[in-house]
């Protein structure tokens, strides 16, 4: 490269005036620039020459080229002509006033759900294009995504990219962007194709809804394995702005198995219009598949018909709605609707004035003055928790139902010992997140108890998990289930989280709060299962493998357990 190009802001470059330099990628450095002959600003790329790696550097820069030149669309940014300046090439581009993707994702508070949904389809659009002409971009990744000032996105460097079918790239060498890497990309022979620039669409969508990365590892390695084997959690857990609905979409696009996932940008963008067409006709979206809804769809049935569930009932719903996070109901008009129900203000008045709370002197009479004292989410906390349990509860004419509901109950009891030892100050959110963990096998043995014995009855003689059995059964696992139900009773983001479970072995350290009130909610109720197995020649050895499992994420003994 000519001296006066390695500096930071060469004067000219061909006819082209340089005005700034905006940016540096791998491939090489991006400026600013004024078209005199046409009177327009433009970006030029140009080809940083410095490395042993410059004819292959050199070769992916016409590749970008010849591919950029083909694909004409108002979401893919336009090359305008490609040529050399004392001899280092350079590319010339429409110049996109605006910020990258990325840029918007770390100013947190600039890129709300209903924006990312409106820029992901323009994305896809741009993609699906791509794809239509046989181009898999394979570096897809919010820095390659350009955001102008009035909202259009534009999907840039193509400089990997590949026609269908190639796969030229050798496989010791990896091309593109770890964290957004598909698993196939790491298999002994990669065949890349659309659904990898898919699994990267649904990686982006991930952080977009939630502004964390779907895959975070400590190193390259960890990194790799996540991808790998680590399923990616639903959206709507870090962001209840998000719904099932795009929970679906999002998951659907990061599943392991190229072929589980959409066929291409198009397929994906027609799956997000048809939410969106869903959403503007009102319906509800729960999460899951078809066959998940009409299990689901069919509970909620037996549930309205079943009067005598209370926490169905316009009370329970109403409470959870006013007592939200989006909510700006006074403890007035949260008060007036718990009077509706004469249950529950006897036990939420009971609550406040127990030693569980301990927050006042005094015998607290108004529940107003309760509302005050526990705080909106405690109160939903707790009135969703005392109408359930002490329905079920009731309602236990069988052991079966009688022991799960101990179990649920005693489980809430140890995650908020453990809680407190822990010194966490969440420890009636933990007691709550706990009981409720096991919400979908409580509701199927209360109301499936035909398919509850099936369900046993095939773990018994396949040797399959429970939530295994539970989707072969019901058509949806026991913790979809239970998590779809506590969406429509509009519980908290905190519960539905810690509602699902764990991967199986050995559990690395939460990396949030929340993320510790799960492990300890997971854990409470596994230990509680082992105590009520009813084995107790193999108590010893499970209690074993229980506190290896969960020796990364605290500190907690075989003894302790005991």
């Amino acid at each position: 490269m000519s001296a006066s190009m390695e500096g930071l802001q060469p004067g000219q470059i061909g006819r082209f005036q340089i005005v700034s330099r905006l940016g540096e990628g791998a491939q090489g450095i991006v400026y600013l620039a004024m078209d005199p002959v046409l009177q327009r600003q433009v970006a030029i790329k140009v080809l940083q020459n410095q490395s042993a790696r410059a004819k292959a550097l050199q070769s992916n820069f016409l590749q970008e080229a010849r591919i950029v030149s083909k694909l004409q669309h108002p979401h893919i940014v336009s090359i305008f002509e490609a040529d050399e300046h004392e001899g280092t090439p350079y590319l010339v581009f429409e110049y996109v006033d605006g910020v990258s993707l990325q840029t918007l994702i770390e100013n947190k508070n600039s890129l709300r759900v209903p924006k990312a949904v409106a820029l992901m389809r323009q994305i896809l659009d741009g993609v699906g294009y791509a794809h239509q002409q046989g181009i898999v971009h394979r570096d897809l990744k919010p820095a390659n995504i350009l955001v102008s000032r009035k909202g259009t996105a534009r999907v840039m460097d193509f400089g990997l990219s590949d026609k269908v079918g190639d796969n030229k790239h050798s496989s010791d060498e990896l091309k593109g962007t770890l964290r957004y890497m598909s698993p196939e990309h790491f298999a002994e022979t990669p065949v890349v194709g659309p659904p990898s620039d898919v699994f990267a669409l649904g990686l982006i969508f991930f952080e977009m809804l939630t502004l964390s990365p779907a895959i975070s590892g400590l190193n390259h390695f960890n990194t790799i394995y996540k991808t790998i084997f680590e399923p990616t959690v639903a959206p709507s857990l870090l962001n209840p702005e998000a719904d099932a609905g795009l929970d679906r979409i999002v998951l659907k696009a990061v599943q392991k198995d190229p072929n589980a996932r959409f066929a291409d940008a198009d397929a994906m963008k027609d799956a997000l219009d048809d939410y969106l067409a869903r959403r503007k006709r009102g319906q509800v979206i729960l999460s899951g598949d078809a066959p998940t809804h009409s299990t689901i769809d069919f509970l909620l049935r037996r549930m309205q018909h079943k009067t005598d569930f209370p926490a169905f009932s316009e009370c329970i719903l109403e409470v959870n709605r006013l007592t939200s996070s989006t909510s700006k109901a006074t403890a007035k008009e949260v008060a007036t609707v718990i009077l509706k129900d004469y249950s529950l203000t006897n036990k939420l008045l009971k609550l406040v004035n127990s030693s569980f709370y301990g927050q006042v002197r005094g015998n607290v009479t108004s529940i107003k003055k309760a509302v005050v004292i526990l705080g909106l989410e405690q109160v939903r906390l707790a009135a969703s928790s005392l109408l359930l349990f002490t329905h079920l509860q009731g309602k236990a004419e069988t052991t079966e139902l009688r022991d799960a509901m101990v179990k649920s109950f005693m489980s809430g009891i140890l995650a908020r010992n453990l809680t407190h030892r822990a010194q966490i100050s969440q420890t009636e959110v933990a007691f709550i997140c706990s009981m409720f963990h096991d919400l979908g096998t409580n509701l199927t043995i209360y109301y499936f108890p035909e398919e509850y014995e099936e369900i046993k009855s095939l773990v018994s003689s396949s040797g399959q998990d429970f939530q295994s059995a539970a989707r072969s059964v019901l058509g949806v696992s026991l913790d979809e289930l239970g998590v779809s139900v506590a969406r429509v009773w509009k519980f908290p983001e905190s519960i539905i989280y810690c509602m699902r479970g764990l991967p199986k072995g050995p559990l690395e350290k939460p990396g949030s709060a929340l993320d510790l009130l799960r492990h300890f909610s997971v854990f409470a109720n596994e230990l509680c299962g082992l105590a009520g197995s009813g084995r107790p020649e193999t108590l010893g050895e499970s209690l074993r493998y229980l506190a290896q499992r969960f020796e990364g994420s605290f500190s907690i003994s075989e003894s302790e357990a005991l």
